[in-house]
């Protein structure tokens, strides 16, 4: 069946998965953070800027999940005019999709064409999010920690510490997660290179390398044996050399044995023979 958008079912665990932990980081902040933040302004400065940038990230992830990416219509990345240029099919949603830059696990939809700027408002304004819940998590244990509003609070300072801690735990998870994909596809964007390209390039370098691996495996052991094919020519050469050498004097010894008599030895004899 061919899926029409994020909320055509089945739902996927990763998509339901979003659907809990962006709510829980931003219920955790408005109840358990913001309350200890001094009200000398600092409050409604980080309330304001985090309320806006939770706005535009529900908004752009609203219209990511409900746009069908398979209708050319919608606002354009002109970053991305040449990458997105041409229909591909999506074996998930089991389509073609304009300019279809990848299938999004986590939102359950193609982001194509008409859906790529706001993924990437989506992308950026999360990672600004949840960059700006962690700093001021991390404000409230350092300075902004007020240890008597903690403990009329929450009872403890120990419970306040561990509150915060749990609050910030969750806002470095969620930086990781959306700072991988604003930082991924800005370098795609100088690029302006979608995601199938640039893994089908990175395929190719992969493979490019191996064969290099290859080949100098392959030189590296050539050299090697011709190198012990040299060394065992040349220890061959001087053993029959010696043996030559060794021979040399036994020859010269059998022919001191079967040497004539000289003229004088022959004489000698006569005068014996006389005598």
């Amino acid at each position: 069946m061919t899926r029409k958008n994020g909320f055509t079912r089945p739902w996927t665990r990763d998509q339901m998965f979003t659907w809990v932990a962006l709510p829980v980081a931003a219920t955790s902040y408005y109840l358990i953070a913001v309350p200890f933040v001094p009200k000398d302004g600092s409050r409604a400065v980080v309330l304001t800027i985090y309320t806006l940038l939770l706005v535009a990230v529900l908004i752009s992830w609203l219209v990511c999940s409900y746009y069908d990416p398979n209708e050319d219509a919608g606002c354009f990345c002109p970053c991305m005019k040449e990458a997105q240029k041409e229909k591909k099919y999506c074996a998930t949603c089991k389509k073609h999709v304009p300019g279809l830059d990848h299938h999004c696990v986590w939102l359950n939809t193609c982001i194509g064409r008409r859906t790529y700027p706001y993924f990437y408002a989506l992308a950026a304004c999360g990672t600004f999010m949840s960059t700006l819940h962690a700093v001021v998590a991390i404000l409230l244990l350092t300075d902004w920690f007020d240890e008597e509003k903690a403990e009329d609070a929450v009872g403890s300072v120990v419970t306040y510490k561990v509150l915060i801690s749990i609050v910030f735990v969750g806002a470095v998870a969620l930086i990781i997660a959306f700072g991988i994909l604003f930082g991924f596809h800005t370098m795609l964007l100088f690029k302006k290179k979608g995601t199938y390209a640039w893994l089908l390039d990175e395929h190719e370098k992969k493979m490019e390398n191996q064969e290099a691996k290859r080949r100098k495996r392959f030189e590296e052991a050539e050299k090697k044996e011709a190198a012990a094919r040299s060394s065992s020519i040349a220890k061959s050469e001087p053993s029959s050399g010696t043996s030559l050498e060794t021979n040399a004097p036994n020859s010269k010894g059998k022919a001191k044995l079967i040497e004539l008599p000289s003229k004088d030895t022959k004489e000698e004899e006569s005068e014996v023979r006389n005598v």
